[in-house]
């Protein structure tokens, strides 16, 4: 077990809702206040924050908030691969490691552990959001000393395995579902806090009503966070790959990918020319294309090939005036071709020496976790788990056409694999998203469905919402807010 630590009181009585919102330090304390500020001793609040705009430290608030006011157990359901999963843990353990908080202890599953709630401890279980997992502390758990105790239950990713999604023909709840729902109603004194940055099926679903949200929170952003009506609003930004997903299967990979390829060249040289030498750059690609894992396999060694020819033969591959043209296409002007293509040298043979660090595919459970900015240069080839949770910091250029290929995409789907949003105001310049006209008016449309959370705002007539959304269903053209089957 870990021992914690942690810093002065974020308010000044113990177990009292009532922040002083005239002495907020910050917006995420303000966040804090619009999820706490209920005398319910059972609640479901729904907290959405856009994708990638830092719900984790919101997450890191809720549970410090528990300590502080009497809460004697977190249930933390951290993630729903084990990349993601590791990943919040470690930086909730490291966090609350650094501080001093007494007699609180943070376990897991494979831990030998027993919760005892006579004496002041604090304890936060992280579990895997697998059903397995909650079966197994759904059993173990002594709910005869849970009867007078206040309970917080954090549910990340909570669009994702929470929801009550089974066969048609099965008229059983789905395991995840049932013992989320369990634990919640075995438990007198509890906060459920679920967390995600696209909540249209948790809003939708009708097999999922009984854990229905009794409150939305919409999470404040930080000021630098770049999202959807962000990115809709600039100019080039996205480049019309004018291929679909299926086109892009079938025909003529290698040049598309080298294509590509070459455009992360441009930006990053461009990049490398502003800011100086190759140890002070950091730029990622990820080619985000198909979800199965086979076809992953296949675009890495593809990438892997391109890449080995690019740089045997990058002084016959371009000439300056074919630099120079590719550039202004690109955006990029005012840059000499020569010294572009001493840059471009610069991150291939970069690439060659580290070739085993900065190829990376991010697709197995088995592998090791993905750790963003461990080298300069990095090419990463991923579909789904990509599309949860990791976040991509120096992300430059990416190929993005993991898409669903129905009439409509959905909306939910869609913008979960935007890893491009997030704090770029630095890299904007620099930034492409290689993509199909299709999913660029998609995003456009996806406006509206982002717009009806808005930062700041708590809604708790959900029925309003839902019929908003519904009516955004009908009009759109190329979306709709999520698919059949989390909606039933």
């Amino acid at each position: 077990m870990t021992k914690w630590k942690i810093s002065a009181k974020i308010e000044t009585k113990e177990d009292d809702y009532n922040f002083n919102k005239e002495n907020f330090d910050d917006f995420y304390q303000e966040n804090l206040f619009n999820i706490f500020n209920s005398n319910s001793e059972k609640e479901h609040i729904l907290c959405v924050g856009q994708v990638q705009s830092g719900k984790t430290k919101n997450i890191e608030n809720c549970i410090e908030y528990a300590y502080k006011n009497k809460y004697k157990l977190v249930i933390f359901f951290a993630g729903i691969n084990r990349n993601l999963f590791i990943q919040t843990e470690n930086r909730i353990k490291d966090k609350f490691s650094k501080q001093n908080l007494k007699n609180a202890y943070f376990i897991n599953l494979n831990s030998d552990y027993k919760l005892n709630f006579i004496d002041d401890s604090f304890y936060v279980v992280s579990i895997l959001k697998y059903s397995k997992n909650l079966e197994s502390f759904y059993k173990k758990i002594n709910y005869g000393n849970l009867q007078n105790i206040k309970v917080l239950i954090i549910d990340d990713e909570c669009d994702y395995a929470s929801l009550n999604i089974t066969n048609s023909n099965n008229s059983n709840n789905s395991k995840t579902f049932e013992y989320l729902k369990k634990l919640y109603e075995r438990m007198h004194y509890v906060k459920l806090i679920s967390f995600t940055g696209t909540p249209f099926a948790n809003i939708m679903s009708s097999n999922s009503r009984m854990l229905k949200p009794d409150r939305i929170v919409n999470l404040i952003n930080y000021e630098k966070y770049c999202g959807l009506e962000f990115f809709n609003k600039q100019k080039n930004i996205y480049i019309d790959a004018k291929i679909s997903k299926t086109d892009f299967l079938t025909s003529n990979v290698w040049n598309r990918l080298e294509e590509v390829f070459l455009i992360w060249l441009y930006s990053t040289a461009c990049m490398l020319i502003d800011k100086g030498n190759v140890e002070k750059v950091y730029s990622e690609f990820l080619i985000n294309v198909d979800v199965e894992v086979e076809r992953q396999a296949y675009y890495f060694k593809k990438i892997s090939g391109i890449f080995k020819k690019l740089k045997s033969n990058i002084n016959y591959c371009r000439t300056n005036i074919q630099i120079q043209k590719e550039l202004e296409c690109l955006g990029f002007l005012n840059y000499e071709p020569e010294i572009v293509l001493e840059k471009m040298k610069e991150i291939l043979n970069y690439l060659s020496k580290n070739e085993n660090d900065c190829f990376v595919l991010l697709n197995g459970e088995n592998q090791k976790s993905f750790c963003s900015g461990h080298k300069n240069f990095t090419i990463i080839v991923s579909g789904f788990l990509a599309s949860r949770g990791v976040t991509f910091k120096y992300l430059i250029t990416e190929l993005f056409l993991n898409s669903p290929t129905n009439t409509k995409l959905e909306v939910d789907t869609l913008l979960q694999r935007c890893r491009w949003f997030g704090n770029r105001l630095d890299t904007i310049k620099y930034l492409k998203v290689i993509t199909n006209q299709t999913i660029i008016e998609a995003l456009k449309q996806s406006e509206k469905y982002v717009q009806i959370f808005k930062p700041g705002s708590i809604i708790d007539q959900i029925s309003f919402v839902k019929q908003k959304i519904r009516e955004l269903d009908e009009e759109s053209t190329y979306v709709r807010s999520t698919n059949s089957t989390k909606r039933k």
